[in-house]
């Protein structure tokens, strides 16, 4: 489990920082170069310290990918609490209710391309009986170290999530700042990412079910050899 959580923390978080930071950089080049002249200029003792500034920018890349992973779990929640369950059930004072499309375009961007939006999916498809159901299922992979090939899958979907938040800020601000190449540029990644996404959420979803099954059949086998030798 350890090693999972840190090869997990490495993929996930470290390398989700580092495109931020890279990204933020391209869009600020000018800015961010000045001042790191002048922090530098201003404080030339800095670097003797080459080795503790490189441990506290690892651990600030660190700390970026934990925040856009919140930031994705916040737009989740805005999505399911805010535009699903309340606006979509709220009458304005002309007694119309929120444009469909409104709600659609925010499941678009924020929603399609999570294991959630996949779970309901294959409910749909009366493949799993419910969310918790499903979550049952995985829990028990989990406890039987049988879970290692969806889990995969699942940290891809992580990973691919917080790259496409990334990509879809910054193709905002290049276009607000009217580099158009750059835009395409990031609007071509941000559509990529959350492709990627999508299917790194289906093929979870699928593998931990297949999975499921496969091990819940051994189980049933080993039950009726026990059962059968005993006989």
């Amino acid at each position: 489990m350890k090693d999972n959580f840190t090869y997990r923390d490495f993929v996930v978080f470290y390398l989700t920082g580092t495109v931020a930071v890279i990204v933020f950089i391209a869009m600020f080049f000018n800015p961010v170069l000045n001042f790191m002249n002048c922090f530098l200029t201003q404080y030339p003792f800095l670097k003797d310290f080459s080795s503790l500034i490189l441990i506290l920018f690892v651990t600030i890349i660190y700390g970026i990918g934990h925040l856009i992973h919140t930031i994705d779990y916040l737009l989740l929640k805005i999505h399911v609490n805010i535009f699903y369950k309340t606006i979509r059930r709220t009458k304005f004072l002309n007694g119309k209710k929120v444009p469909e499309f409104i709600l659609n375009i925010s499941k678009s961007l924020f929603y399609n391309y999570r294991v959630i939006n996949y779970i309901y999916e294959y409910k749909k498809s009366n493949k799993v009986e419910n969310v918790k159901v499903f979550w049952g299922k995985w829990y028990e992979l989990r406890m039987e170290e049988k879970h290692t090939h969806a889990e995969y899958w699942h940290r891809q979907n992580d990973l691919f999530r917080g790259l496409y938040l990334i990509f879809f800020v910054s193709t905002i601000v290049f276009a607000i700042q009217t580099k158009f190449i750059t835009t395409i540029i990031c609007c071509f990644f941000s559509i990529l990412f959350y492709k990627r996404a999508s299917q790194f959420a289906d093929h979870f979803v699928e593998t931990a079910l297949i999975t499921h099954e496969n091990y819940r059949k051994m189980k049933n086998e080993e039950i009726k050899n026990k059962a059968t030798n005993k006989a």
